[in-house]
């Protein structure tokens, strides 16, 4: 049993990494796509984008913790909502 546990620690600490060397990847070329999309699609897009993003990722967060986890306290999603 403790060696599926030490498994699982050390996969999720593989996902951590991963998830932090491609934002420290995308860190760099962040204000050339930037300047791209402004120039090419102007500045209402990218912010209307980015807005869109984070609106459809808070969603998947919240259907997750609802109806995956049966995480259902109105207080946990209200600290989600402040978060965003």
């Amino acid at each position: 049993m403790s060696n599926i546990f030490k498994k699982k620690v050390f996969l999720s600490w593989v996902w951590v990494v991963l998830c932090s060397i491609a934002i420290f990847l995308t860190i760099p070329v962040a204000r050339s796509i930037q300047r791209f999309v402004y120039k090419n699609w102007g500045r209402e897009t990218f912010i209307y984008f980015v807005l869109g993003v984070l609106g459809i990722g808070t969603m998947v967060l919240i259907y997750f913790l609802i109806f995956e986890l049966k995480i259902r306290l109105p207080s946990r999603n209200a600290w989600l909502f402040e978060v965003t």
